[in-house]
């Protein structure tokens, strides 16, 4: 959704190079968790701070501030919007599908890890 309502806006080059160190630190840190680390143990361990699904929890956390990274780059754009009446795209099409691309890459890496 960031990157479709970037390319609205005009601005997909400077936003897609954000969008892309976001997805690349979401995987450095998802590869850093997943393999147990001893400077990460307070987040692994299932007596760290976050319990057994301490891994989902910090992965969780990662995903909530790029959201807001990403709300915070097109927040004035967005209530300039609302400001002016303007009509805004329908995000359910882009979500579906991105809902649809994430089951089925799921259950492709489950079948090949299998």
């Amino acid at each position: 959704m960031f990157l479709l309502d970037a390319r609205r806006l005009g601005r997909l080059r400077g936003d897609g190079i954000v969008a892309i160190a976001m997805l690349a630190v979401h995987v450095v840190a998802w590869l850093a968790l997943a393999e147990p680390v001893a400077a990460l143990a307070w987040v692994t361990a299932p007596d760290g701070v976050f319990g057994e699904r301490g891994i989902s929890i910090a992965l969780r956390l990662l995903a909530l501030l790029f959201f807001g990274m990403a709300y915070g780059l097109h927040r004035r754009e967005q209530r300039s919007a609302s400001l002016f009446g303007l009509p805004r795209p329908n995000p359910w099409p882009a979500a579906l599908a991105a809902i649809a691309i994430g089951i089925a890459g799921s259950l492709l890496l489950a079948s090949v890890l299998k």
